[in-house]
């Protein structure tokens, strides 16, 4: 199939020994496992890395990233999955941790910006607002209105 791209960072090995997203989807880091593997790990830069039972790590396959000149263009088509557009561009590929693609940190995954609370809060005091200044609105317009009709 053609190649998508994802923000996913939840990733594990399926029982064929591939690298797969949380919607089964496999990541194109050309990851080859020994059967004896027993865990895996990814440095910054995204180089994959499989422990054998002796411990002793060795280079399974390599992580690439991509950026693209209009990120907010990709089309989304669900399961965390984007595909580029022609709003979007070409993608622009490179490997993490080189100071323009951001790193890959193992163990972390990419949480919500979003402070519920606050922005509730936020909501609640912009709503008081938008209420005052309407009842000052409607305020000024009975008093325009009974001016208008004294004058009469």
């Amino acid at each position: 199939g053609s190649r998508v791209y994802t923000r996913d960072g939840s990733f594990h090995l399926d029982a064929s020994g591939n690298l797969v997203g949380a919607g089964g989807y496999v990541l194109d880091a050309d990851a080859r496992f020994t059967e004896d593997t027993i865990a895996v790990h990814v440095d910054s830069g995204g180089t994959v890395l499989g422990v054998g039972p002796d411990g002793a790590p060795y280079v399974a396959g390599r992580i690439e990233t991509a950026d693209f000149p209009n990120p907010a263009g990709l089309a989304k088509i669900g399961d965390n999955l984007y595909v580029p557009t022609p709003a979007s561009g070409e993608a622009i590929p490179g490997t993490p941790d080189n100071g323009w693609l951001g790193k890959i940190v193992a163990g972390g995954l990419e949480a919500s910006n979003v402070n519920v609370t606050r922005e509730m809060l936020d909501m609640l005091i912009t709503q008081r607002g938008y209420e005052a200044n309407l009842r000052t609105i409607r305020t000024q317009d009975r008093i325009t209105g009974f001016l208008f009709d004294a004058k009469k």
